[in-house]
């Protein structure tokens, strides 16, 4: 009886955290093989899992600061509203007492562009 090889491709997952994951089944099962492990007169596994256990708690603080700039930001941006608003106002206001020379804004620190549009 002819055995046919089996061509099987081997997917490496493209995020971390599912990379994270397949390194520690990896090293879950070289464990529970003990010495029957192939990979233990190849690789040092003791390192792997050092290595893996420190990018998890890296990846952890990671998205521990993540969330804590995402609340940052919220309120940051709860805090800012009503300034944009005034300061379009303001702009407004600014504009009308000074239709005849908007360059006056600048004094302000806004921006004046008066130069024409082209169709």
């Amino acid at each position: 009886m002819n055995k046919k090889k089996i061509m099987a491709k081997i997917k490496i997952p493209d995020r971390f955290e599912q990379q994270l994951d397949l390194g520690k089944k990896i090293f879950e099962y070289h464990k529970h093989l003990g010495s029957k492990s192939p990979l233990k007169s190849h690789f040092e596994m003791t390192y792997f899992d050092k290595h893996n256990r420190e990018a998890k708690k890296q990846n952890d603080e990671k998205n521990k600061l993540e969330k804590l700039a995402e609340n940052a930001t919220e309120l940051r941006d709860n805090a800012w509203k009503n300034n944009i608003k005034d300061i379009r106002s303001i702009a407004q206001f600014l504009k009308a007492i000074n239709k005849d020379n908007p360059h006056e804004l600048g004094k302000w620190g806004f921006v004046v562009d008066d130069s024409t549009k082209k169709k």
